[in-house]
């Protein structure tokens, strides 16, 4: 594989770690309690956590170009 910019095959396949935060407890506190009536218990137990989304990108090692693998 080469690099799409400048041509070269130094290459470094990089995987990006990228994630993505629930709501917290202030939240809920201030502005969510009233969705809590409507959508119930059920969004308040299932809803919590965070998500993680893998992105492989390859970084070239002579001009710094990178793109989504």
């Amino acid at each position: 594989m080469t690099c799409k910019k400048c041509g070269s095959e130094d290459l470094q396949l990089t995987n990006e770690v990228k994630l993505k935060k629930k709501r917290g407890c202030l939240y809920w506190v201030f502005i969510g309690w009233w969705m809590f009536i409507f959508f119930g218990i059920f969004m308040f137990i299932f809803g919590g956590g965070s998500k993680a989304k893998n992105i492989k990108k390859y970084n070239c090692m002579n001009c710094g170009y990178s793109w989504k693998a």
